[in-house]
């Protein structure tokens, strides 16, 4: 179910829970992320989890744009989440922000994914 998106000039931040477990959302990002976008992307991030969601999932097919220095908010994401036995990936990065991703390593900390259905596989316990 989506829930209500929030927008600026620069980023629009959309939820979509993942019907099939309660504690997983996909955050659908589109726009910019640079110096006036981060923050409000961090608060939303913490309401999320605060929120009790325990598996989080970036879709950044529309993001147009980022740099090294305002990837923090899904390194904070991975760290809390993490340490409270939950999840976190990305999907459909642009190639241009994937460079980034994986210059700066964050592959190797926080899993991509191809697909939405790849990443929504990988998160939801089987059961």
């Amino acid at each position: 179910m989506d829930q209500p998106q929030h927008e600026t000039d620069r980023l629009t931040i959309r939820k979509t829970t993942i019907k099939s477990d309660e504690t997983a959302i996909i955050i659908h990002l589109r726009g910019l992320l640079d110096e006036y976008s981060t923050d409000r992307l961090s608060m939303e991030i913490k309401k999320t989890i605060a929120d009790g969601y325990n598996h989080i999932l970036f879709d950044l097919a529309e993001l147009q744009y980022t740099n090294h220095l305002k990837l923090g908010p899904f390194i904070e994401a991975t760290k809390a989440l993490v340490m409270r036995g939950g999840s976190v990936g990305m999907y459909s990065i642009p190639p241009n922000i994937r460079q980034i991703i994986e210059l700066l390593g964050l592959d190797q900390v926080m899993p991509i994914f191809s697909t939405r259905d790849e990443a929504v596989a990988s998160i939801i316990p089987e059961g």
